[in-house]
């Protein structure tokens, strides 16, 4: 409990620290641009990613116990990359049709919602399950490594090539990949190097299909 009142305390400190920075390094115009293009992303999460994202939260302890949590997993990175589709394909519509002017070109926008709703939800996926499979430490440190590296990244771009909006939003993203990365380096290696057993590896060769996911 101590370990993640003092993680949730960096964040918070993190947290307020990237916004003071933010404003001080980006313009009003530019804020206003990083801020559409956080609610994009969340957007497309809350209605295509959080509700399966829940589903699997409730299910991860009975899917480590029969060996099938990996396969799960990966299945789950295949849907992730669908939405990311979808966005793609969503997003030039809404831009040519008027009804959101992002203020940037919208091949930054799609390039960002895209990656975002790929390796952020994977980062938050991966890092908050290391918890619920009893990881505390792993859980607080990749979690406040998530916020330092995305701050880190996002100054030195924007003090080394833009002061721009898609350039904070692309260091906050650097910083999810690199950290989703190793996030789901160690939950696989906590569920174990092959995810599903014998038996159940068999029962997917002898009926050609592997699980699928059921509530």
């Amino acid at each position: 409990m101590i370990t993640i009142i003092i993680g949730r305390a960096a964040q918070f400190i993190l947290a307020l620290a990237m916004l003071r920075v933010a404003t001080t390094l980006l313009s009003p115009e530019e804020m206003g641009k990083v801020s559409l293009a956080l609610t994009t992303i969340a957007f497309f999460a809350m209605f295509l990613v959080n509700p399966v994202g829940m589903f699997i939260n409730r299910r991860l302890h009975a899917w480590q116990a029969n060996g099938s949590a990996r396969a799960y997993l990966e299945r789950y990175a295949g849907y992730l990359i669908g939405v990311a589709l979808l966005a793609a394909i969503s997003l030039p519509l809404f831009n040519l049709s008027g009804l959101v002017n992002f203020g940037m070109p919208i091949g930054w926008v799609v390039a960002l919602v895209c990656a975002s709703l790929i390796f952020n939800t994977i980062n938050q996926t991966s890092i908050p399950s290391l918890n619920m499979l009893g990881d505390t430490r792993g859980f607080v440190t990749l979690s406040v490594a998530t916020l330092a590296a995305s701050f880190v990244c996002a100054v030195t771009l924007v003090e080394t090539v833009q002061t721009s909006a898609q350039y904070w939003v692309l260091g906050l993203l650097l910083g999810q990949m690199l950290l989703a990365v190793v996030g789901t380096q160690m939950l696989f290696a906590k569920l174990g190097l092959h995810g599903v057993p014998a038996t159940a590896t068999s029962g997917i060769r002898e009926h050609g299909n592997p699980p699928t996911i059921a509530g």
